[in-house]
């Protein structure tokens, strides 16, 4: 079971053509980051036209086809608003439950996308979640992290070089922004200079030059269910609800563990005992 999707006044014949999903059409839905490992129908999704969907309209049921199949509990894909529980997102309706989980949400595991980016595991209310490493000052996962890239050759030498994929530029670049965050909280806890040990000179200049204040933790949160969303279908209203359903709690400190995780900031300790753990 997944997170399906209700889009109002939309045919399956409009959102599929020859088998493969209508990527201008889920973009127009806000579905395009969320659904972006489905391509082709009915390998990956199905679509079911219905008359009378949430809302009283009509339009198209797309349920995602999970990573791994349970023949215990397998996905609705038709409107079935006895055991499924809707609400509407934006453009969009967001739906979960199934016959023998009756307005369940969909687990971690159920929301895995079909091929992942490896990385650290983040354990969070009782389950985990794989984040990936964008990048890191662990030479050996230099320049990309752990990020899909391809090789090339050098000419003036031969040597190979790595490229980033395409695909996630976005999450290279955001990562980016990420190790910024934290490099401006670092300094903004900066312990001011000690006069007693410290020369005049000193003094003067961290007097004129006194920390900046911290940077606010909306700026790390908003880009969380980005994060998640690379090896699992979500983005923030699917998070949303997880949160709502007790599946997700995205406090400071667990925002705080997928950034570290994102930059490979716990290569920095894997030495020191004083290790932060990643169980959330």
């Amino acid at each position: 079971m997944s997170f399906c999707y209700f889009l109002p006044n939309v045919k399956k014949d409009d959102l599929a053509i020859d088998g493969k999903l209508d990527r201008t059409m889920l973009e127009r839905a806000e579905l395009s980051f969320v659904l972006s490992d489905l391509l082709e129908t009915p390998r990956d999704a199905a679509l079911a036209d219905c008359e009378h969907g949430p809302g009283g309209v009509s339009g198209c049921i797309l349920t995602p086809m999970p990573r791994a199949p349970d023949a215990d509990n397998p996905p609705l894909v038709t409107y079935q608003p006895t055991v499924q529980a809707w609400r509407e997102a934006g453009p969009h309706w967001i739906g979960h439950g199934s016959v023998t989980d009756p307005q369940g949400l969909p687990t971690v595991k159920q929301l895995e996308r079909f091929t992942e980016v490896p990385g650290d595991r983040v354990t969070h209310c009782g389950s985990g979640w794989l984040i990936p490493i964008a990048r890191s000052p662990d030479p050996t996962l230099q320049p990309f992290g752990t990020l899909p890239v391809s090789w090339g050759w050098k000419l003036e030498d031969g040597k190979p070089y790595p490229t980033l994929e395409p695909a996630y530029t976005w999450l290279w670049e955001l990562s980016g922004r990420v190790w910024d965050w934290f490099a401006e909280n670092l300094e903004a806890a900066r312990e001011p200079v000690d006069p007693r040990e410290a020369s005049p000179e000193e003094v003067a200049d961290d007097a004129a030059n006194p920390p900046p204040p911290a940077p606010p933790l909306s700026a790390l949160a908003e880009h969380i269910p980005q994060i998640l969303g690379v090896n699992y279908r979500v983005g923030p209203r699917e998070c949303e609800l997880l949160r709502e359903g007790g599946l997700l709690n995205p406090t400071s400190k667990f925002n705080m563990y997928i950034g570290h995780v994102l930059t490979d900031y716990t290569f920095l300790q894997k030495k020191s005992d004083n290790t932060p753990t990643l169980n959330t």
